[in-house]
């Protein structure tokens, strides 16, 4: 899996999420065969939850649970 960033509106130009400032995250999960079990443990990921974990070097967990939706295209926004 890869991901980028960046900051949307407010930025002071620094690579730390602070009060007021916001983050776009892309994150591209490979489809080849072998890492089809990233997706999911069937053979289609529709309808299925995932949760991403925002581990930050100090402070609390940021947890950010989705569903897939029941179409999927190449490129998704899930708000």
């Amino acid at each position: 899996m890869t991901w980028s960033q960046s900051f949307v509106g407010d930025d002071d130009g620094d690579a730390i999420l602070e009060q007021h400032e916001k983050v776009q995250l892309e994150i591209t999960v490979p489809n080849t065969e072998p890492d089809v079990a990233l997706l999911a443990t069937s053979c289609s990921a529709e309808n299925t939850e995932f949760r991403l974990e925002i581990k930050p070097k100090v402070g609390a967990i940021v947890p950010i649970t989705r569903v897939i939706p029941a179409q999927i295209d190449q490129v998704m926004v899930l708000k």
